[in-house]
């Protein structure tokens, strides 16, 4: 059943009811067949012929004369055959039912994420993404990949590639209603779901080339406004910007930009390619670090530094590499500057790192090395947390240990 009858329906159901409450259902019906595309007058634009139906003066007539106005601006005028159908949010919302991987680039980047990749399934579940992080705080610039259950985490400036479990990736990034912004279904979807007070206004293109854009205002209590515009060919989004309020004007805070989507998109982006010489730590062990058991941060935190300390001295590097966060044991003479340790002086106090994001406990250690055939006590300080996504284990995750 099309619109058109929808509308004549509720024609027939009002039996002349003048009540506010008639005249919102009318509306209401109008709104309805705009959003699902009715063709137009020549010319005409779906901007236009909804702000005449809200403030022209027939509103305030009767429910039943209001209805008719609303039907005959929405049919299809018989006597134009060159009308074109506008465009209405559900089209765009049906061109990425099909979408299985999608590229996106963040302007600007900052220190937060930059670029990424990302491949869904049958059931829009996340198989793989990729995320890069230009220049994060204290790591420096990083790519991350998700895929098989794991994460791959490449510190370029440390030269370090970090492997941890990963079931959930959605759980590295979700920050409230930029969820899954990475997604177009779940972006166009939240265009319908739009908060009380919202309003959507569609723009379409008047010269060939230029996108539908679409502008969302929202409430006053989070007074964004979102401009989406979207490829008139394909219906899907090409861009999302979010403008910020500064003054009585609004300036551009955030540009995101659908660069590719499904065949597009290179495979390759979902592999790493460290240089030779970096350092692999991989978390994914099931005997990686300790078991705090009952033990409070600062306990563990030592209990790990002593018996990664022992560990080196009695050359038992397979250990040693285990409680040092996964490194492997032939990387641990390589990779560590303590390998000629000959006793435990001291285990200091723990305490918590400067940072506290880094959920750190920083233990300082006296340890006496041999070297050139002497020996001398020097100090170092192990930062020990656990082991990410398995609060049950601790590990060594920094210090001045390495090389």
């Amino acid at each position: 059943m099309s619109p058109a009858n929808d509308i004549e329906r509720s024609i027939q159901s009002l039996r002349f009811d003048t009540s506010a409450a008639a005249d919102e259902r009318i509306l209401a019906d109008a709104a309805e067949a705009l959003d699902q595309g009715q063709p137009l007058p020549r010319g005409a634009s779906r901007r236009r012929v909804w702000r005449k139906i809200m403030t022209s003066k027939w509103t305030k007539l009767t429910g039943a004369a209001a209805a008719i106005i609303a039907l005959v601006a929405l049919l299809p005028i018989a006597f134009d055959r060159a009308a074109v159908p506008a465009y209405a949010v559900g089209q765009t919302i049906e061109a990425t039912r099909a979408v299985r991987a999608v590229h996106v680039k963040l302007d600007p980047a900052g220190p937060g994420l930059g670029e990424m990749w990302a491949q869904f399934g049958e059931n829009d579940d996340l198989i793989r993404m990729r995320m890069d992080f230009p220049n994060t705080p204290g790591d420096g610039p990083k790519i991350v990949i998700c895929q098989d259950g794991k994460a791959n985490v490449w510190f370029k400036r440390k030269n370090v590639v970090l492997v941890v479990r990963e079931e959930n990736p959605l759980g590295l990034f979700r920050q409230g209603d930029k969820d899954m912004f990475f997604n177009p279904k779940i972006v166009v979807d939240s265009l319908l779901q739009a908060p009380e007070g919202a309003g959507i206004e569609i723009t379409e293109p008047t010269t060939e080339g230029e996108p539908i854009i679409l502008t969302v205002s929202k409430t006053a209590n989070d007074r964004a406004r979102i401009v989406f515009a979207v490829d008139p060919k394909t219906k899907l989004l090409q861009r999302m910007e979010k403008y910020l309020p500064k003054g009585r004007h609004y300036e551009l805070a955030l540009t995101i930009s659908y660069l590719e989507y499904d065949k597009a998109v290179d495979p390759n982006a979902f592999l790493l390619s460290p240089p030779d010489d970096a350092m692999c730590v991989d978390q994914t062990a099931d005997d990686l670090g300790l078991p705090r058991g009952d033990l409070s941060e600062g306990e563990i935190a030592a209990k790990v530094a002593r018996e990664f300390f022992e560990a080196v001295i009695a050359k038992d590097y397979a250990k040693a590499g285990k409680l040092c966060g996964g490194l492997s044991a032939e990387s641990v003479p390589e990779k560590l500057k303590v390998c000629n340790a000959i006793r435990i002086v001291s285990i200091g106090q723990p305490s918590p790192h400067p940072d506290p994001r880094t959920k750190f406990q920083v233990v300082p250690c006296e340890i006496e090395i041999k070297a050139d055939g002497a020996s001398e006590v020097r100090t170092f300080s192990l930062n020990v947390r656990a082991v990410y996504g398995r609060p049950d284990r601790w590990a060594i995750g920094g210090g001045d240990v390495f090389k």
